[in-house]
C-alpha cells in the first residue's frame, strides 16, 4: 500500500490551464512504493476526460489531458 501522503502532483495542469490546451500533471511517488498508477480528470460538470500517462522513470510519471471546458477539475490517482 502506497501512503498518498508521499505522492507529489505538480505541473500546470494543477492550479491552471488553458481552455482547449494541453494540460500537464507530474506524478512523483518520492520512493514510495508505487510501479504503475491511473489517473483520472473529470470536467466541472462530471465528464470524464481523457488522459494519457507515460512513465518517465520508476516512480515518476506524466499525465497529459486536454480541458475543454471552464471550472475546476477533480483528480483521481490510484497507484497499482
Amino acid at each position: 500500500m502506497t501512503d498518498a501522503n508521499q505522492i507529489l502532483v505538480s505541473g500546470a495542469g494543477v492550479k491552471m490551464s488553458p481552455l482547449n490546451k494541453p494540460a500537464s500533471l507530474l506524478i512523483d511517488s518520492r520512493g514510495a512504493e508505487m510501479s504503475d498508477c491511473k489517473v483520472s480528470v473529470l470536467s466541472t460538470s462530471g465528464q470524464e476526460i481523457s488522459v494519457n500517462l507515460e512513465v518517465i522513470e520508476g516512480g515518476k510519471f506524466k499525465a497529459d489531458f486536454l480541458p475543454f471546458e471552464v471550472g475546476e477539475f477533480t483528480v483521481v490517482l490510484l497507484s497499482l
